[in-house]
């Protein structure tokens, strides 16, 4: 819809309490969006094909996830990784 999203980035939010944190997570972040850039198209035959390449973006997805949870537990709130039943 065109609209602007202004304010603190997560980075400035978690670097205010952990500046190393701060710095594991963007390295997450940029870990993670390499590792899905560097996944073949089509995505269903790189499933088949390129099965270490997707399993080292969910990896990389994963850890990423953490991290977040990790930030968010900075910044004094929590996030529910627990999945359902």
């Amino acid at each position: 819809d065109g609209s602007v999203v202004e304010g603190a980035s997560l980075s400035e939010l978690v670097g205010a309490s952990d500046t190393d944190l701060a710095t594991i997570i963007n390295g997450n972040v940029t870990t993670a969006l390499s590792a899905v850039e560097a996944i073949p198209v089509p995505f269903d035959q790189s499933i088949i094909h390129n099965q270490e390449v997707v399993i080292s973006s969910v990896d990389a997805l994963q850890e990423l996830g953490d991290s977040f949870v990790q930030g968010a537990q900075a910044i004094g709130l929590a996030i529910n990784t627990e999945l359902p039943d």
